[in-house]
């Protein structure tokens, strides 16, 4: 379990680093949703695949073995407690852990539950708007959109937004949410797993950003509105929502543009990344093939032995086996061939179970040297052993001829290789010598050349600072006359306000004013329908100054004031 847990972490921490330097600033989002869940997944499969090889039992791995078996014998009592504990402390703290994230997981989907079914709710189109008395961020689990209810009901939420929450359920992204909350559960030990939940979620926004903007929405009153939304109080943990502390990432994202070819290659770069990952942390099960088998049957026909096991064909094992061991005795000379015995009754073995369609795929059954004399027919083991020995000195003087003959095509070999190499050492002299000689020639030519390029860059550098002050001087020059015209049209603009603006209306006459003006024309007072002198009006109207006042020019020459406390309505005659 451990080494799994290992080869995890590290597969998880290579697609995480490649993810970071790669992928994350780019623009191209839906790639990248898929990258970071395929390599959640992928490195949970690469440490189950297991490759199965198939290699000869070494003498010198058994002893190996027996070795590390009595050190395990000797020191095993002293190691006995803590095999017996350890496991059992670390299983007991990872069951903890993952029951505390379970239940903290559960608890999260209850108050989602408790949000959708407590509160009222707005259907529309195939989204649930679910509104809330409390002053909540917009945020979205699946396809409810849960939004504070005075906001959305006044209108204060502007469309971006509702379109932002909107791009999350239609995406489904409430699913990437939970494969990765389940598998913190299963690895909340694992720091990996936090960073990969922070970038999915982070990488959301990303893809609800893009629609919104894909809309034709003006991206700077677009952030405009993200900065109003966003605050650093605690989101849901299993919903979307706007979030202040990676919006400045959001902002960098949206002015990023990837070309087609900038994806194509960071996709191919994923193959050999995964080939090597494959290769690095699967598993290999290595199966021996033995070298020693078990003795064949004594009796033989035509060479083959008949009394073998009941068996209708050869497996694929033992097929692999046969042709092997043929391919290597065919490639020798037919008078030539050396052969271990056990081999001989190994092919003969298999050959003899063989089916007939086997038979004739196979290597055709090599063919052999009579068998040596049996040991039944010399008298005595003295002589056994001296037949023995000499079928051992035969093969080794055998195998002496070969190695003779091999060493001497290999030294012939050496030796044409060597000439070559003469030969070509003579031709590099000759082409060296040649080149020193034009190397010499063109030195002198370079050297001016080299002179030339120096006075060249010092006058260019020269004519550089004598551009550079002219921009210099030019730049002032513009700013100089970007202020004066600012103020002439400025002086131009207040000029013109002056001039349209007319003289102030003179101030109404107070209603004393009036009736003493009405006095000196001669007309004639009432009071409340009674008429009264010019002096009594004008004291009446300084003692109360609130009362009504009309005054009616008559066809005839003389002018009539009225003067009232109530509303004055005067009839024509």
């Amino acid at each position: 379990m451990m080494i799994y847990i290992l080869k995890f972490s590290v597969c998880l921490a290579i697609f995480w680093g490649f993810y970071k330097f790669f992928l994350e600033k780019e623009n191209m989002h839906q790639f990248k949703r898929f990258f970071l869940l395929g390599a959640l997944l992928i490195s949970l499969s690469i440490p189950l695949i297991t490759f199965t090889s198939y290699v000869p039992t070494s003498e010198l791995a058994q002893l190996t073995t027996l070795s590390n078996l009595e050190i395990t014998t000797q020191n095993g009592t002293e190691a006995s407690i803590w095999i017996d504990v350890v496991p059992t402390v670390l299983w007991t703290i990872y069951m903890l852990g993952a029951f505390l994230f379970g239940l903290r997981f559960v608890y999260n989907l209850k108050q989602i539950a408790f949000k959708i079914y407590d509160n009222p709710k707005q259907k529309n189109k195939q989204f649930t708007n679910v509104l809330l008395k409390d002053l909540v961020n917009p945020h979205t689990f699946f396809n409810y959109i849960f939004l504070n209810r005075t906001k959305f009901e006044t209108n204060q939420i502007p469309d971006e937004v509702l379109l932002h929450e909107q791009t999350h359920a239609k995406q489904k992204h409430a699913f990437d949410i939970l494969i990765i909350e389940v598998l913190q559960i299963l690895f909340w030990f694992n720091p990996l797993i936090f960073l990969f939940k922070k970038d999915i979620k982070l990488n959301h926004e990303f893809l609800a950003d893009q629609a919104v903007l894909e809309k034709g929405v003006d991206a700077i009153s677009y952030q405009s509105l993200l900065l109003a939304f966003s605050s650093n109080a605690a989101s849901p943990q299993l919903a979307n929502a706007i979030n202040y502390s990676l919006i400045k990432k959001r902002f960098t994202i949206m002015k990023t543009k990837t070309s087609k070819n900038a994806i194509r290659i960071r996709s191919l770069i994923l193959l050999p990344l995964l080939a090597v990952l494959i290769y690095g942390f699967s598993s290999r099960n290595l199966v021996e093939i033995p070298t020693e088998y078990p003795p064949s049957p004594a009796n033989y026909e035509n060479g083959i032995p008949y009394d073998i096991p009941i068996q209708k064909s050869a497996s694929r094992k033992q097929m692999a086996e046969y042709d092997a061991i043929v391919k290597k005795l065919n490639a020798q000379p037919e008078g030539e061939r050396i052969i271990r015995q056990k081999d001989v009754e190994r092919i003969k073995y298999i050959y003899s179970i063989m089916s007939d369609k086997q038979k004739a795929d196979a290597e055709p059954f090599p063919k052999l040297a009579p068998p040596p004399p049996k040991v039944k027919e010399l008298k005595d083991a003295k002589v056994a052993a001296k037949v023995i020995k000499e079928q051992k000195e035969l093969a080794l003087i055998q195998e002496k001829k070969t190695h003779a003959a091999e060493l001497k095509v290999l030294k012939e070999k050496q030796k044409q290789e060597k000439l070559a190499y003469v030969q070509q050492k003579k031709e590099m002299q000759k082409l060296k010598t040649e080149n020193a000689v034009a190397t010499e020639a063109s030195k002198e030519a370079m050297q001016v050349q080299k002179l030339n390029y120096i006075k060249e860059k010092e006058a260019l550098k020269a004519a550089k600072l004598k551009h550079l002050k002219e921009i210099e001087a030019s730049k002032a020059q513009k700013v100089k006359y970007q202020k004066q015209k600012e103020l002439a049209d400025l002086k131009k603009v207040k000029e013109i306000a002056r001039a349209d603006i007319p003289p102030p209306p003179p101030p109404p006459k107070s209603p004393v004013d009036h009736v003493v003006s009405m006095a000196k024309e001669g007309a004639i007072f009432y009071l409340e329908g009674k008429e009264i002198s010019s002096d009594k009006a004008i004291s009446v109207l300084k003692k109360n100054k609130s009362l009504n006042i009309q005054t009616r020019h008559d066809h005839s020459e003389q002018t009539k004031v009225y003067i009232s406390k109530k509303p004055i309505n005067i009839k024509e005659d």
